[in-house]
């Protein structure tokens, strides 16, 4: 329903589906976190408090992030077959939506916080409706084929910056 409103670009009915799964994904993450903290007879708050100070370590945010894409690629498995060229222009335009994304004001507030999400699934689904694509397919490929350490990348990640400050001027 999502995509279908992504296609037809009725912005309205697709940040309400966002939203709608937003909320329901986070009541289920709350409630399988208690279970799991009753579990292991843990405090909310001290969990809360380690989890602010251990995603504060960027190597260790880094290997969450890295564990969260194996495991989405272990239950959501496809090999992209699509040549190298085609997977460094998919990954660009992530690139470059994501750039886009880091320039939202107010991204701090609960309200930029739900406009951020909602123009990242916007990167997301424009890839998945160009390529066919799921976001962690692409990020697997990239990954797997070292892309994201390419010179050419790292040129376009510059001049898109460069852009950036052109603009500032």
């Amino acid at each position: 329903m999502r995509v279908e409103a992504f296609k037809k670009q009725e912005w309205n009915e697709y940040k309400a589906l966002i939203e709608t799964a937003a909320k329901n994904f986070f009541l289920l993450s709350q409630e399988e976190t208690k279970f799991g903290l009753d579990y292991i007879d843990l405090t909310q708050q001290n969990y809360n408090v380690t989890l602010q100070k251990v995603l504060a370590v960027p190597d260790i945010k880094k290997t969450c992030e890295e564990e969260d894409l194996k495991m989405r690629s272990r239950l959501d498995a496809r090999t992209l077959t699509d040549s190298r060229e085609k997977i460094k222009e998919m990954f660009k335009i992530l690139i470059e939506g994501e750039y886009k994304l880091s320039k939202i004001p107010g991204a701090n507030t609960p309200q930029g916080q739900s406009n951020l999400m909602i123009e990242k699934s916007k990167v997301y689904d424009n890839i998945y409706v160009t390529y066919g694509v799921k976001i962690h397919h692409l990020q697997s490929a990239v990954a797997s084929h070292g892309i994201d350490k390419d010179e050419d990348i790292a040129d376009f990640k510059n001049s898109l910056k460069a852009v950036d400050l052109e603009e500032q001027k």
